[in-house]
């Protein structure tokens, strides 16, 4: 793929606009309920009350919903498909939204967030990840928590399609349409490097589930299985969940 900033963008933005609607009814299975509690778990961790919170690539709520356990918190949501942002609104009407690309965090003051997140691999549909994530550091502030998902470049989904490649055109799972969207995909090596780059501290690189996007291995009794597998062997994770402190801002 040698599409440029902007066609990646625009490719992306027609995605999820696309997805939108049936997006929510892809998830209603046990597993990905699974997958939800897991990472509610994790944002429990960040003690989240009082915070003010942003969620990159926010889509129709998810994320919101897994924070709003959290009575007192600032939630803003981001994301680059309007229609997903509706069907947020349509879901939670009182939450403040904007429609933005990840990598254009401008409108924010330097150390304006307590948290940020990105979750369910959204990361890795940033058009510029690494404009995106040093305007991460910038907008977060001292001491600030993060948490965040991307997709693993080796994880056992890519190799049973023998994908190899630094980015991938990935279908949401389920999913019939014939459109993709563009993924940047990493090793945990890779992603710590990168954050590392952009002046991040103490990060935290950690797999947790091998059979997400595999069909066939997605069944609830073999949860404990994936977990296990995706803990001991990160990289054969879907995804990588990345947590860290913010301990030298810039």
């Amino acid at each position: 793929m040698n599409q440029t900033y902007s066609d990646w963008s625009i490719n992306n933005k027609e995605y999820w606009d696309i997805m939108a609607i049936e997006y929510d009814q892809l998830y209603l299975d046990q597993w990905s309920n699974l997958e939800n509690r897991f990472i509610g778990a994790e944002m429990e961790k960040l003690n989240l009350n009082g915070c003010r919170i942003l969620d990159l690539g926010c889509g129709t709520g998810l994320g919101y919903s897994l924070c709003a356990k959290n009575d007192n918190i600032d939630f803003i949501g981001l994301d680059c498909s309007i229609e997903m942002l509706k069907q947020f609104n349509k879901n939670y009407p009182l939450v403040k939204l904007i429609n933005a690309s990840m990598s254009d965090l401008s409108q924010f003051d330097s150390g304006y967030f307590d948290v940020i997140i990105s979750t369910f691999t959204a990361l890795s549909y940033a058009d510029d990840i690494g404009l995106t994530i040093a305007q991460m550091n910038r907008i977060l502030k001292p001491e600030g928590k993060v948490l965040l998902s991307v997709m693993s470049k080796w994880s056992l989904r890519r190799l049973l399609n023998f994908k190899f490649g630094k980015k991938e055109h990935y279908k949401t799972r389920k999913s019939k349409h014939k459109k993709y969207t563009y993924a940047w995909v990493f090793s945990p090596k890779e992603i710590k490097k990168l954050f590392l780059k952009y002046n991040f501290k103490n990060i935290d690189v950690r797999g947790y589930n091998a059979f997400s996007g595999i069909m066939i291995l997605q069944k609830p009794w073999l949860w404990p299985t994936s977990r296990k597998l995706g803990k001991l062997l990160p990289f054969l994770s879907h995804e990588l969940i990345v947590t860290f402190k913010n301990e030298s801002h810039v």
